[in-house]
């Protein structure tokens, strides 16, 4: 076999022919080499579908829609968009957060030991507010053998009531936990059972014989929101917000106890609350109290109850995650207004 026969077995039996006439080579159009790098690519697919072995039929993927189909509200003054805005650049001014979320410089300043970290929450001025009343009360119900609480002692008498917290022990019998076979020496290296059980029996918030109003939160209303307000001085918000009810377990007598099948406890007291989604922490929270006397149905609670609790926070660039309860149309349009926040519906 001569080269020229090698040469057309491997480049054609074009190129023995070029040869023989004598031609010489000339390029092709642009057009020629398109079709013909199209040619090979289909070539080397179909060489590379069958050494890959048997085909496999592929789903057919639906296409993202180029076009953006607008829908019409009931009330023909809202329109939606089946695919949401693409808003290119930078973020927007009022997007950005100005405090970083996290411990407060005051907090920072305040905090130097685990006493101190308490007092950041559970301050003098309320202590003293509590401590002036109970000490009211006691003289009243016990006379000439009351000992007026100090409020380095009421302060112990929380510390107490924390640490009970702490064990899980809210069912176990006082008795049992001072016991000194076999109790927890703690307790009774703190305070004396009876001095305990004296000062919870005579605990009081308010002055118990003064006119009451309508508010039935008014015997800790005072307490409540000096409590309240010292929340939002130790940390400060994140970009994200979470507004959720909370119902805390309680079967005694109450006003505004309230029933709620869904919850765990089903009896107890609900609160409102305004929380960092990251960290849980509660930086707003109202107690609800029921319907007011001789009121009439309640129109928007929920988007009410958010716009309350954001009251006094700084929610410019953050988003509010909270359930169908809450969300609203006109709530959406409110946050993003007044406050330049969003919301998202989490269920």
């Amino acid at each position: 076999m001569t080269d020229t026969d090698i040469d057309a077995l491997l480049f054609g039996l074009n190129s023995k022919n070029d040869e023989e006439n004598g031609s010489n080579y000339e390029p092709s159009s642009e057009e020629d080499e398109e079709h013909a790098i199209a040619d090979d690519d289909s070539e080397q697919t179909c060489e590379e579908e069958k050494d890959s072995g048997p085909s496999v039929r592929r789903p057919n993927i639906p296409c993202r829609p180029t076009t953006v189909t607008m829908l019409m509200s009931k009330n023909g003054r809202e329109v939606w968009h089946t695919d949401p805005t693409v808003n290119g650049g930078r973020r927007r001014v009022l997007n950005v957060l100005k405090t970083a979320p996290g411990p407060t410089r005051y907090a920072n300043r305040q905090v130097d030991m685990m006493r101190s970290s308490f007092e950041l929450f559970i301050r003098k001025p309320l202590v003293e507010i509590i401590c002036k009343w109970t000490n009211k009360e006691g003289k009243r119900a016990c006379k000439d053998k009351w000992n007026d609480v100090t409020v380095e002692e009421l302060y112990k008498v929380i510390g107490l009531m924390v640490l009970i917290g702490v064990y899980k022990s809210k069912n176990e019998d006082i008795c049992q936990l001072w016991s000194l076979e076999n109790g927890r020496p703690i307790f009774n290296k703190i305070m004396s059972r009876q001095r305990f059980q004296d000062v919870l029996r005579v605990v009081r918030f308010d002055d118990r014989r003064q006119h009451r109003s309508d508010d039935k939160l008014e015997p800790i209303r005072e307490c409540f929101d000096l409590w309240v307000n010292t929340l939002q001085d130790g940390n400060g918000p994140g970009s994200m917000l979470t507004v959720d009810e909370v119902l805390v377990t309680f079967r005694g007598r109450c006003p505004f106890k309230q029933y709620i099948l869904s919850k765990p406890g089903r009896y107890g007291i609900k609160f409102w609350i305004l929380s960092d989604s990251n960290s849980s922490y509660v930086y707003n929270m109202e107690t609800y109290i029921g319907k007011k006397p001789n009121a009439g149905r309640e129109v928007n609670l929920g988007e009410k109850v958010v716009l309350d609790l954001l009251e006094g926070i700084d929610a410019a660039g953050r988003n509010v995650k909270c359930d169908n309860f809450f969300t609203s149309l006109s709530l959406a349009k409110k946050l993003l207004g007044k406050k330049n926040a969003t919301v998202v519906r989490t269920a």
